[in-house]
């Protein structure tokens, strides 16, 4: 009888330990009100299980300049795989991305607004870079206000659906002058 006892207390705490230690996860993966990242500390938001992370990385065109996007985190490269990106066609050197009070997305490169999520009193209360690779920005009542999935670049996610009022659009390379775009 004591055996048993004292494997149920055992246990116990056995899973208390998993409940707070998966809770202190999805914390990580979190971006409170006023976080800001400097492009040039080389920060990253990373997914609960470390698949995909959001940040800022070298552009392809010049290692001084940064990509604010996301990309498959586990894959060692100089240059990651790019999933999404805010500013593509317009690498920064000075930027700060900051979630500012307003519930906005903001990335700045020396001062100068280069992109933003334009959700602004949209009752933003917390960021999540999800597992699925999405980026997603939630309102009070827990729906997303906005989401990366919503505004593909190049390249689709499983389960990111491509919509009539979405589009999938190439980058610009040496090779071509303009976009390709497919509806």
């Amino acid at each position: 009888m004591a055996s048993s006892s004292c494997f149920a207390f055992f246990a116990s705490w056995v899973l208390a330990f998993v409940v707070l230690t998966g809770f202190a996860g999805c914390i990580a993966s979190q971006i409170g009100l006023g976080s800001r990242f400097l492009a040039s500390k080389g920060l990253t938001w990373v997914s609960d299980n470390s698949t995909f992370a959001f940040g800022f990385a070298a552009a392809d065109t010049d290692d001084r300049m940064r990509e604010l996007g996301i990309w498959f985190a586990e894959i060692p490269r100089d240059h990651p795989t790019m999933v999404w990106s805010a500013n593509r066609e317009s690498p920064v050197s000075n930027a700060i991305l900051e979630r500012d009070t307003t519930g906005n997305l903001v990335l700045m490169d020396g001062g100068i607004p280069i992109w933003t999520s334009n959700t602004f009193g949209g009752g933003v209360e917390a960021a999540v870079m999800a597992e699925s690779g999405n980026f997603i920005l939630y309102n009070t009542n827990n729906h997303p206000a906005w989401q990366s999935f919503s505004q593909p670049s190049d390249t689709l996610l499983p389960n990111q659906l491509l919509t009539d009022s979405s589009e999938l659009t190439s980058s610009k390379s040496p090779s071509h002058s303009g976009y390709y775009v497919s509806h």
